[in-house]
């Protein structure tokens, strides 16, 4: 499981040992965090108004921005990144 520390401003994945491991900081107020077919995190920036990328490799990238405030984000049945906004 995946969560969002917004005031912490990073992802944290709880394992099924109840482990805690940090998946990302420093990104300002993430918001929503899906995952698509191929494992890759996908996290919004709800302060500073872009989507990140993490690959399965640990590489992160801003794929899109200019957005205000994006809550939350998903993917559609047939893959497409939806983004609220």
């Amino acid at each position: 499981m995946y969560v969002t520390n917004r005031s912490g401003d990073s992802v944290t994945k709880i394992k099924a040992s109840g482990e805690h491991e940090t998946v990302y900081t420093d990104i300002s107020a993430p918001a929503s965090i899906p995952i698509d077919a191929d494992d890759n995190i996908y996290i919004s920036s709800y302060h500073d108004n872009y989507i990140l990328k993490i690959t399965t490799n640990g590489k992160s990238q801003k794929i899109s921005d200019g957005y205000h405030t994006p809550t939350g984000i998903a993917f559609s049945n047939s893959g497409k990144l939806l983004i609220t906004n």
